[in-house]
């Protein structure tokens, strides 16, 4: 029979280095909760969606978080931060004489929402043409949006802007 004496220092010598690993293994806190209802996130994405279609570069950007990102379309470098987003909003004006949005449907889950999109432009020369792309907005919990990704045919809307 084993010596009752050495399993219980085994035991405990276990036990210590159960502790020892356990205080050491890094610990990963959880993001912020996001107390925005789905109405509160499709209200954020649909005021951004209007301002960019009134071509208020800076009415745009205060609807992202100060380090907040724009993809637009996913694949181009991102740009990041308030003063380049308004810079980057800035060039459409003079491009297009109007944006107007033709279809726009926010499905939300989560701090996420997708949105199905069809916006209408023209451009300076009079060519109008319609451009369907799909949104992913990330909004963080201050109502703030932290990322904006685009997916629409970049090539066919350069195109149209040379007509």
């Amino acid at each position: 029979m084993r010596n009752p004496s050495f399993v219980k220092r085994l035991t405990a010598l276990a036990m210590a280095l159960m502790f020892l690993v356990a205080a050491n293994v890094m610990r990963v806190e959880a993001a912020p909760a996001n107390n925005l209802t789905p109405e509160q996130i499709e209200a954020i994405a649909t005021e951004m969606f209007n301002r960019f279609a009134a071509m208020d570069a800076q009415g745009t950007a205060a609807i992202f978080a100060p380090d907040g990102t724009i993809e637009d379309p996913v694949g181009t470098t991102p740009i990041q931060g308030t003063q380049a987003i308004i810079a980057y909003l800035e060039t459409f004006p003079t491009i297009l004489n109007e944006i107007r949005i033709q279809s726009f449907d926010v499905t939300v889950a989560g701090q996420e929402c997708a949105i199905k999109w069809r916006l209408r432009f023209k451009t300076k020369s009079g060519n109008v043409f319609f451009v369907d792309g799909i949104g992913v907005l990330t909004i963080n919990a201050e109502g703030k949006v932290q990322k904006d990704r685009e997916y629409f045919d970049l090539a066919y809307f350069q195109a149209q802007l040379l007509q």
